[in-house]
């Protein structure tokens, strides 16, 4: 099938198309036709920062340990160069996906949308995006331990605020 004859077909009804810089999302009321977003870059500088935030944080308490600290450090350091070769690589995809979503947004989503050889390319786009998900990556490992290093963070500082000088923590890094 031409791309003509398919732009011949009927519209789908009520698709919204939220596309950003940062974010795109085509869908209806039913359907999810794509997502992706692009993600922040994390610098190393920024994970050793928390990581030393974090150590300090609970060498403040007295019931808080942590395990895994000789090992964090230089485990993150080297998935880092792994980390931003995809964040490369999504980074182009996400341009690339951007660019075919606009055209999308101009020409419409027609029933029948799978035909449609600009869809089958955002949609080879975004699995290109979200292979770096899986957790063998290293860009979903890496990103991981940054967010983990937040989310331990916060909870050091919500033992502060609970004073439980009963219980003892011990928070896992690796």
């Amino acid at each position: 099938m031409t791309r003509e004859e398919y732009l011949k077909r009927p519209l789908v009804e009520d698709v919204v198309y939220e596309i950003s810089e940062n974010k795109i999302r085509i869908s209806s009321p039913h359907t999810i036709f794509i997502e992706i977003t692009k993600p922040d870059i994390i610098s190393l500088t920024e994970m050793e920062q928390m990581f030393r935030k974090l150590k300090k944080a609970v060498k403040e308490k007295k019931n808080v340990t942590m395990k895994g600290v000789t090992k964090f450090l230089p485990t993150v350091r080297e998935l880092y160069t792994e980390y931003l070769q995809a964040i490369e690589t999504i980074r182009k995809n996400f341009t690339e996906a951007y660019q075919l979503s606009q055209q999308i947004k101009v020409d419409g989503i027609h029933i029948g949308c799978l035909d449609d050889e600009v869809m089958l390319k955002l949609i080879e786009k975004q699995n290109g995006i979200s292979k770096y998900n899986h957790l063998n990556t290293a860009f979903s490992q890496f990103s991981g331990y940054y967010h983990s290093l937040k989310q331990k963070y916060q909870d050091i500082q919500e033992i502060e605020h609970e004073k439980c000088e009963t219980s003892k923590y011990i928070v896992y890094l690796c």
